[in-house]
């Protein structure tokens, strides 16, 4: 039985390797180099490019299975750039003539490790595109600050997009270099601010765009599970940035706490808002400037609750220009013994909170956040 058995096994396997089909070997271009000629030199983790070194001359070059040139290879690939976890096309593809072609792209802003990507997915002439792809050296740029995250590019609106939208940031680092602290300014239920402050004067202050809302989606730890403070200092947050009804914010986040111990005396004076800067969409750039920053409003008029506040818990104060264009506030689950409806037509002497905007097409709302009992003075 264990002969026959074999018989049948042998005789088997043989009809297999008969039936079996050989493929023809591979032919024609299966990837590209990408040889970057300018600059010379294209940084590393500790020494980057300076901002200005955008302007990146490189060849391309079709390389076959055999890793040798593919000299057949002629017709135009496209040209893109990695930055900060996606790819995003440039405008001019490459030539190539006789497997290589010579090519220069002017970055736009790219953070952290960067580099081209180039493939071929054109059906130009007529020809098949190939789908070979290759890649550049890294060039390593400096890593984003709060700023590069929430201040607007050109060409895009103000109060609806931030230039690394969809993007994966790590912020690491302060625009102002060693002097720099990236400080806790407001917890809330569901995320944080941080702001990028400089406090090389002494005392600690912030500046326009230079701060973020970070969405935990609870009540914030950090990544060894340390509860975020206001007055803590942290030595990164990642997330990816989104813009939710306007409001720039950090998603599915990272962050590490770097000083335990909170420290008032890092938080910036809160920026007073001027009622001028609600009168148009115009004048509201100037709000969305200290969007998740620390703000005050001062010597306002507690309106009348209306249907905000019994869906939102939104209660208005009329910043001097009557309460049909107020400024929002929100302290519903934040600030415990404050009642805004036994304050109806009363003044408040200050609110002090971190700012958010609701900007849809026409619908522009703005609220203050106070983060306990203290923001808030009668």
């Amino acid at each position: 039985m264990k002969v026959a058995s074999s018989l049948v096994l042998s005789s088997l396997a043989l009809a297999l390797v008969a039936c079996a089909d050989r493929e023809p070997p591979l032919g024609g271009t299966q990837s590209l180099r990408v040889t970057v000629l300018s600059p010379a030199d294209t940084g590393s983790t500790t020494a980057r490019l300076p901002d200005t070194a955008r302007d990146i001359v490189f060849q391309v070059t079709a390389i076959d299975a055999e890793g040798n040139v593919d000299r057949t290879f002629s017709g135009s690939v496209d040209v893109l750039v990695f930055t900060l976890g996606t790819v995003d096309p440039l405008a001019k593809p490459v030539v190539m003539q006789a497997g290589q072609g010579d090519g220069e792209a002017l970055l736009p802003a790219t953070y952290g490790q960067t580099y081209l990507w180039v493939e071929d997915s054109r059906a130009d002439g007529g020809r098949a595109p190939t789908f070979a792809t290759g890649t550049s050296p890294i060039l390593w740029y400096r890593d984003p600050t709060l700023e590069d995250v929430s201040k607007p590019g050109p060409g895009q609106n103000p109060l609806y997009d931030s230039p690394l939208e969809g993007k994966q940031v790590n912020v690491s680092t302060s625009k102002f270099g060693a002097a720099g602290k990236l400080v806790v300014t407001g917890v809330y239920a569901t995320g944080f601010t941080v702001s990028d402050v400089s406090c090389a004067a002494g005392a600690c202050a912030g500046y326009p765009y230079g701060h973020a809302f970070v969405y935990t989606y609870s009540l914030p730890r950090d990544d060894a599970g340390v509860g975020v403070k206001v007055g803590q200092t942290v030595s990164y947050v990642s997330g990816g940035v989104s813009e939710f009804n306007g409001f720039t914010e950090l998603n599915f986040p990272q962050t590490h706490v770097a000083t335990v111990t909170p420290d008032p005396a890092l938080l910036p004076a809160p920026v007073p808002l001027s009622s001028n800067w609600l009168l148009n969409v115009a004048a509201m750039v100037s709000l969305e400037q200290w969007e998740a920053g620390l703000v005050s409003l001062d010597n306002v008029t507690v309106c009348s609750l209306d249907g905000d506040y019994t869906r939102f818990g939104q209660w208005k104060v009329n910043v001097g220009l009557g309460c049909g264009k107020p400024m929002n506030v929100v302290t519903a689950g934040q600030v415990s013994g404050f009642d805004p409806a036994q304050h109806v037509g009363m003044p408040l002497r200050r609110i002090v909170g971190t700012l958010r905007g609701v900007n849809r097409s026409s619908f522009n709302v703005w609220i203050v956040q106070p983060r306990n009992a203290a923001d808030i003075t009668e």
